[in-house]
């Protein structure tokens, strides 16, 4: 058992505040960084309407591509933090991509619209009349 190598009198728990104490420095912290694009999705008669919840992000950092009954989102995201103290000067950057996609046929891709407004992304894909969305298979 591991209390039998602690010297009489020892403390794991003193060790263990010490290694904390140093490893949760802001130097060693690493940002998680997690895929966090909020989306709602309404289906009207016409169309079906995305909003995602992008705070923060110009239109310049987002790409919409549909493409074989896919939609798919893209926000690239770069933060730079600077912080300046007394005798030193921080600064980190972060990059990367959040990315959601969406399978949703019979739609109309020539006349899906999107707009940022107050940091929601709306996409509007209109579904195209002219496909059946149901299909009956007679059985040979």
């Amino acid at each position: 058992m591991l209390r039998d190598i602690v010297p009489m009198g020892g403390s794991l728990k003193k060790t263990d505040d010490w290694f904390d104490s140093f490893f949760n420095d802001d130097f060693f912290r690493v940002p998680v960084v997690k895929n966090d694009m909020k989306v709602d999705i309404r289906e009207t008669e016409k169309d079906y309407v995305f909003e995602v919840e992008i705070p923060g992000i110009s239109k310049e950092q987002v790409s919409i591509d549909y493409k074989n009954d896919y939609l798919t989102v893209v926000i690239t995201r770069e933060d730079e933090i600077k912080e300046e103290k007394k005798n030193y000067i921080r600064r980190e950057r972060r990059s990367g991509n959040l990315c959601r996609t969406f399978r949703i046929g019979n739609v109309n891709k020539d006349d899906i619209k999107a707009r940022i407004e107050n940091g929601l992304l709306s996409i509007h894909v209109p579904k195209d009349e002219k496909k059946e969305s149901s299909y009956r298979i007679d059985v040979e």
